[in-house]
């Protein structure tokens, strides 16, 4: 039979045991005497939050493409990359409040004329909300930028019963000679859309070019910001 001043003695063991392991392992986290050793972190382990890389089927999203996916020209709306390639949202891997970014950068040459970016989400071939008319400028293999941010509102059953909707703008230098013409900016987005996250999806951006144009892609990619 324990006797009082035995569960006293072990009282003081355990908290000295414990005072030593808090030495031993740094600074850390106070936490309440006989709590379990999990709960105790030190400064090299800090809260994780989810990963800024997506599960897929072979467990990321894919590379970003590492040579130009060639030039386009059409004066018709035509996609800047395949999205089921470089930007796909696999299946059930969207959570209410998930927010993608997509990512791409290239060179345009143009002849003025107007521009419209449309964002699409496939397979439903439906736009997240397409961009305004803008008229364009001259330029001679002008660097562009792009980036879009889809949120994900909310996750229901299979079929078109999950809520997403994003934003975005792309951006490039006017003007042959620096100075000459102001950049174009076309923003575009805004539009929510009822889709299907239980199966495969993309995000596609396209491009319509009025005038004669040469423009590369010359990188585009996807990540989960959260």
């Amino acid at each position: 039979m324990l006797r009082t001043y035995d569960l006293i003695d072990m009282q003081r063991m355990l908290r000295a045991d414990h005072a030593r392991t808090l030495a031993n392992i740094g600074d850390t986290e106070r936490v309440p005497f006989g709590a379990p050793l999990g709960m105790q972190r030190t400064p090299f382990q800090q809260p994780q939050a989810r990963g800024m890389v997506a599960d897929g089927p072979g467990g990321a999203s894919p590379d970003a493409p590492v040579a130009p996916l060639g030039t386009l020209s059409a004066t018709t709306i035509e996609d800047m990359w395949p999205g089921i390639t470089w930007t796909p949202i696999y299946a059930n891997d969207p959570k209410a409040g998930k927010i993608y970014c997509v990512r791409a950068f290239g060179t345009v040459s143009l002849t003025g004329g107007t521009a419209i970016i449309t964002p699409q989400w496939n397979p439903l071939a439906s736009s997240l909300g397409v961009s305004l008319t803008v008229g364009t400028v001259t330029c001679a293999i002008a660097a562009w930028y792009l980036t879009f941010d889809l949120l994900v509102q909310s996750i229901g059953a299979a079929g078109a019963n999950s809520k997403v909707t994003g934003c975005g703008f792309m951006t490039f230098n006017g003007g042959v000679v620096s100075g000459s013409a102001n950049p174009n900016t076309i923003v575009f987005g805004g539009t929510q859309l009822s889709v299907d996250t239980t199966i495969n999806g993309n995000i596609t951006i396209r491009k319509t070019f009025s005038a004669t144009n040469s423009f590369i892609v010359q990188s585009a990619y996807i990540f989960p910001r959260n």
